[in-house]
Formats: structure tokens, C-alpha cells, sequence
């Protein structure tokens, strides 16, 4: 018999923070990606690194104090450039590469070209 599988990319804390009401505290994010990890949630998405103070000093947090991931990889949300800007010069994809390529919080991921990563597998 073959074994399947289904591997979960969840965005609560990117869609479900787009929600009428919904404000996460840095701390809320936390314990939602501690209970997603629990719960055996493949990929979990926590946000634009660039986009926001809190969103910033969330990554920076996990970054300097990842939790307990059980097999979890946490990943980030960007966009590819503003618009009638270069690549080189728009901000928060700078700060989006920038914490790709420290490889600490995206294990799981390979350098393809100059600055730029890739997952292995999506």
C-alpha cells in the first residue's frame, strides 16, 4: 500500500490577520505558531518581514528565539517589486531576501542565484 501524505501551508497569520477585528500582538503570533507546529502543520506563514514594525520584530524575535517547530518550517510572504521601481531598490524585498538568505529561520531552502533562494520543493 502507498502512504500519502498532505503537507499544510497555513496563512492565518498573514490572510486570517486581514480579517474585520483581527489584530495578532506579537506574542498572539507566537502562540499560533506554536500551536500549528503542535498540531503537525507543514509550512506556516507568519507575515511580510518588510511590511510592518510588528511583523519585524516578530521575525526578528523567532529569529533570535525560534520555538519548538516539531518538523515546521516557518515561512515568509513578499511581493516581487513595486511597481516603476527596480528590484535592487524597492525596500521590503530587500528585507525579504535579507532573511532568506540567512538561511537560520528557512532551513530547507538552497541559494540559486545571487541573493535570491528557493524552496527545494513548493
Amino acid at each position: 500500500m502507498i502512504r500519502r501524505s498532505v503537507e499544510i501551508l497555513d496563512t492565518t497569520l498573514r490572510d486570517g490577520a486581514q480579517a474585520e477585528g483581527i489584530s495578532f500582538s506579537v506574542n498572539d503570533k507566537f502562540q499560533v505558531v506554536e500551536t500549528l507546529a503542535a498540531l503537525g502543520v507543514r509550512y506556516i506563514e507568519a507575515g511580510n518581514p518588510g511590511s510592518n514594525p510588528k511583523d519585524r520584530e516578530f521575525y526578528n524575535r523567532f529569529r533570535s528565539n525560534p520555538p519548538d517547530m516539531a518538523g515546521s518550517r516557518l515561512a515568509a510572504f513578499g511581493s516581487t517589486r513595486r511597481k516603476n521601481s527596480l528590484a535592487e531598490e524597492d525596500a521590503n524585498l530587500a528585507v525579504l531576501c535579507h532573511k532568506l538568505h540567512e538561511r537560520k529561520a528557512y532551513p530547507g531552502m538552497r541559494a540559486h542565484f545571487t541573493g535570491l533562494e528557493i524552496p527545494d520543493r513548493y
